[in-house]
């Protein structure tokens, strides 16, 4: 369905946890370090996803609904660990649920479609340990996602018993009002690249952004 998918600029709000200190660490090295003592976290993400809807657009220019917009907002949440053994490395999950609607009218139809996407992921991250005061972090997501297209008509009042008794015996193909529904699943591979501003030892504010490519779905 979409070829492309420009996946997360997103803001977070972290809680992180401290860890044990490390007698592999030096004083001098772990003190002015940023995340040195976080050893892991989590929080909300909300960010903005662009999709490219220009088939989609095309394909529905006559069904009656102005463009849908191909950016909107993303709601999500995510979290991580330092995995110990690999000094600035982090492991942790992903996962957001987004969607943009269209509506009109035309001919005395009232008319909608709807697109809404939903996706888990691994997430892995390399902090870089020569920046002190902030953390950047270069890193990926790997996973699954579902999205849908749901396009609706409808003429009229709302009738559930009649619009019921038509749709199980349309011969004469008398239905005013109809719905579909398309989906399918997709897996992407993500690079990201994400920055941590610390608000206090316990809380981190993080700026990142993704582009995402697909690996099957694009039908």
């Amino acid at each position: 369905m979409l070829k492309k998918l420009l996946l997360l600029l997103f803001i977070s709000l972290s809680v992180v946890m401290a860890q044990p200190e490390d007698d592999d660490y030096e004083p001098i090295e772990r003190a002015p370090a940023f995340d040195a003592p976080f050893g892991g976290g989590g929080g909300y993400l909300g960010g903005i996803a662009f999709m490219d809807f220009a088939a989609i657009n095309k394909a529905l220019s006559g069904f009656g609904t102005p463009e849908m917009s191909q950016a909107f907002y993303t709601s999500s949440g995510g979290g991580f660990i330092y995995i110990g053994f690999v000094k600035h490395l982090r492991l942790g999950g992903i996962g957001f649920t987004s969607g943009t609607s269209s509506k009109g009218s035309v001919n005395g139809f009232n008319k909608e479609s709807r697109y809404t996407n939903s996706f888990a992921g691994l997430t892995v991250e390399y902090s870089l340990p020569f920046i002190r005061d902030w953390a950047l972090s270069v890193g990926g997501i790997i996973g699954v996602g579902g999205q849908e297209l749901e396009l609706y008509k409808h003429s009229g009042s709302v009738d559930w018993n009649g619009d019921l008794n038509t749709m199980k015996d349309d011969v004469l193909g008398s239905t005013r009002s109809f719905g579909r529904k398309y989906s399918n699943t997709y897996m992407v591979l993500a690079p990201t690249l994400n920055a941590d501003l610390l608000l206090h030892p316990l809380i981190s504010v993080r700026v990142g952004a993704g582009y995402s490519f697909t690996m099957f779905g694009d039908n």
